[in-house]
């Protein structure tokens, strides 16, 4: 559902047990660390509803069965009960808390006080983490989690301890699973982007919509899929991988209220004013905090964004579930001598991170190499078929 969860909870069923639904239909709420999700019907059929609601569930676990007819539906029913697939929180005295979180605790001897400290209203199993390294710490920080990274203020001469906010954890998750689990090679090129910033430039008053070097980017890299499919690929294990039949650029999006990777469907086919317009959109979401399910699904290939002012090189993590990672670094003036003559031009530095289990050096040098030559000739890449 996000790229950084493993866990989730089950928040509301939208529909009861036993009833049709049609391919599409939201079915469900769940709880990431990152926004409420829908769960939809994979197809046309009935319902039958197996998890429990807060209930702690795992990347896998069964939610429930979808049946092709009513009398599969009732044949189901026949044969002995079945134990829902999540984990059912407890909920003793107002405090709900996942099995997950409640056997943590009692192993290291915290109190339903200690956890409702903690201000949250589901105790996961990563709060009661957090309780025990500010413990450990000399100091437990309680109240609730304010979305807005660590504190470093120092309180009565001493250093403060605080907790990394819900979504800054979910990163660490993240970053240290893709370190664990994903042998990455890295490679960078210089790309002029001067025609880029014109024709960036010239679409925003042909269309009236936002573009810039990131906006291009997301269309460039949507047109090297076809070429290059393995560099949008998901490996499944060390011998094998999906390859996906269109690009779903990640973007890296961060407003102030946590770092988000949000979606860019269909970057293969969709024109350059479409890009403009959903990436728009991302950063309005990110901003007002709405992000919906579909803006945080999954992706085949990340961009990450370090496009400010002054950064020259920034190197990203490789998504589990991906075989690449894009970084953009900021525009940079450069001084280039021809025939002893000098000139002014400008530069962006492009990264890629990959997946060394599933490309080799040079055939992740032939992906940016070929990225840079459609970056610094765009004029073909927004006036082609696809506008």
């Amino acid at each position: 559902m996000t790229s950084n969860d493993d866990s989730y909870v089950l928040v509301e069923w939208l529909v009861s047990d036993g009833q049709k639904v049609t391919e599409g239909e939201e079915i469900a709420l769940v709880d990431t660390s990152k926004a409420t999700v829908e769960l939809v019907s994979p197809a046309d059929g009935i319902v039958r509803t197996l998890a429990v609601l807060s209930g702690a569930l795992t990347v896998g676990d069964r939610v429930g069965v979808l049946y092709a007819s009513t009398e599969e539906f009732d044949e189901s029913g026949k044969g002995p009960a079945r134990a829902p697939t999540a984990v059912p929180v407890s909920d003793d005295a107002g405090l709900a808390v996942t099995r997950g979180a409640r056997e943590l605790a009692a192993e290291h001897g915290l109190t339903d006080d200690d956890l409702r400290g903690l201000g949250a209203g589901l105790v996961r199993r990563s709060d009661v983490e957090r309780l025990i390294t500010a413990g450990s710490s000399g100091r437990v920080t309680t109240g609730p989690q304010v979305d807005t990274g660590p504190d470093v203020s120092t309180e009565s001469g001493d250093d403060a301890v605080r907790s990394l906010s819900r979504s800054q954890r979910a990163v660490s998750a993240t970053v240290r699973k893709s370190h664990r689990t994903i042998p990455t090679g890295f490679v960078l090129v210089k790309v002029a982007v001067d025609e880029a910033l014109r024709v960036a430039a010239e679409t925003r008053r042909t269309n009236d919509v936002l573009v810039g070097i990131p906006e291009l980017l997301v269309m460039a890299l949507g047109s090297l899929h076809e070429r290059f499919p393995f560099c949008y690929a998901t490996p499944i294990d060390d011998e094998n991988v999906v390859l996906h039949p269109a690009a779903t650029v990640g973007v890296t999006i961060d407003t102030g209220h946590g770092l988000h990777i949000a979606s860019v469907p269909d970057a293969d086919t969709s024109s350059c004013a479409e890009i403009a317009d959903r990436l728009m959109e991302l950063r309005l979401r990110s901003v007002s905090g709405t992000f919906q399910g579909r803006d945080l699904g999954a992706s085949t290939i990340l961009l990450s964004l370090h496009h400010d002012r002054d950064v020259v090189h920034a190197q990203p993590i490789v998504l589990p579930g991906h075989t690449c990672a894009v970084t953009l670094a900021g525009v940079l003036d450069e001084v280039v001598l021809t025939e002893g003559v000098s000139a002014s031009r400008k530069v962006v530095h492009l990264g890629l991170a990959y997946d060394h289990r599933v490309l080799n050096g040079a055939e992740g040098t032939r992906f940016l190499t070929a990225l840079k030559d459609t970056l610094e000739n765009p004029e073909a890449l927004v006036t082609g078929v696809r506008v």
